[in-house]
């Protein structure tokens, strides 16, 4: 709570509560999937960086792959740049074209 919220339930004799829950389900990673999408960034000689553990990340993604088989990956905006949603964060818009680069070759690796 901010300050001034802590000050104005003083003043009232007010108790302050709260509780942080999130309310995601867990992706899924599909071994298939997964294949393929290094399959499709190695083609197209991008580097492939597999985390050893899970991405801590709250995404409703989860709810796809609980009904369809997929996997989720990221495209990095570097090591030096805000985490995502952080006011300081500026979208690179460097990182669109491979990552569309890879949803392409996927289609296409699917399609013959």
């Amino acid at each position: 709570f901010s300050d001034a919220v802590k000050q104005i339930a003083d003043e009232h004799k007010l108790v302050l509560e709260t509780s942080i829950f999130q309310e995601f389900e867990a992706c899924k990673n599909n071994t298939s999937a997964v294949e393929e999408i290094r399959k499709a960034a190695l083609s197209l000689n991008l580097p492939v960086v597999e985390r050893e553990s899970p991405m801590k990340w709250g995404e409703d993604f989860g709810l796809f792959t609980q009904r369809f088989p997929g996997a989720m990956f990221g495209i990095g905006s570097g090591e030096n740049s805000a985490a995502l949603h952080n006011p300081d964060y500026d979208f690179p818009d460097e990182i669109i074209d491979p990552a569309a680069s890879v949803f392409e070759q996927i289609v296409r690796s699917q399609n013959g």
